[in-house]
């Protein structure tokens, strides 16, 4: 069966998550509009940037945000820009919310004054349930964020939601917890030590492998399921809703 050919938007287009997102819905056939900063690094976007349509935006500048989605006039928004390094929200605390917090609100404020409201899916974190005692997170699980991201993607979940309910804008949020794939920066641990792995092969390193804590357990996604969770949250679940 043939897919409808939709507009879509994703913001922050060449990082991560978004440049594997950018080629599924690619690989589907839609006109597929992605925003950048004037500083971007686009080498993640290398191989598909002549299929998009590259627009630059700030998030922190509402005219600007509120001008591409005007021109725009997207089926779908993906809304994966933000300051995500933990690490720098603690040196950058007010860029970090007015990046997090100030920028989705200019999204969903220009958002509810389209005559076609796009289904939006509002990207967030498992950063904003902290350190939790729980032993299953879930749906339910309630948010403890104890870092200045954690605090600022848990800010940003309560605007999406209030949106819905005041404005009936379609925003699904979703909560992914470590994602691993290609493409991923060398800050994260499985990248790093890949990194270390290669360059010992090469001789570029002795051959140890520095690393932090041993002791902690985590799951990794693969970010492909990842972005097949993405789509399938912002296509088939409920507006108003948070998926873990």
């Amino acid at each position: 069966m043939e897919t409808e050919k939709k507009k879509i938007l994703v913001t922050g287009i060449n990082g991560f998550a978004a440049s594997h997102l950018a080629r599924h819905l690619l690989s589907e056939g839609h006109e597929v509009h992605g925003t950048i900063r004037v500083r971007s690094d686009l080498h993640r976007i290398g191989d598909i940037r002549k299929n998009l349509i590259l627009h630059t935006m700030e998030l922190t500048d509402c005219l600007n945000v509120e001008k591409v989605i005007f021109d725009v006039k997207p089926d779908e928004i993906y809304h994966l820009a933000a300051q995500s390094a933990v690490r720098q929200s603690w040196d950058m605390p007010t860029e970090n919310y007015r990046v997090n917090i100030d920028g989705t609100i200019f999204i969903l404020e220009a958002c509810r004054k389209l005559e076609n409201k796009p289904r939006i899916l509002n990207v967030s974190t498992c950063e904003v349930y902290g350190n939790t005692k729980d032993e299953i997170i879930d749906e339910n699980t309630a948010g403890n964020p104890n870092t200045h991201y954690g605090i600022s993607k848990y800010g940003q979940d309560m605007v999406g939601r209030l949106y819905y309910k005041a404005y009936d804008l379609p925003v699904i949020t979703t909560r992914s917890f470590n994602v691993t794939g290609h493409g991923r920066a060398e800050v994260f641990v499985d990248s790093n030590f890949a990194k270390q792995v290669i360059e010992i092969e090469l001789g570029l390193q002795e051959p140890v492998i520095k690393h932090g804590n041993l002791e902690s357990v985590r799951d990794f996604t693969d970010i492909k399921d990842v972005v097949n969770g993405y789509v399938i949250a912002l296509r088939q679940g409920t507006p108003g809703e948070v998926y873990v």
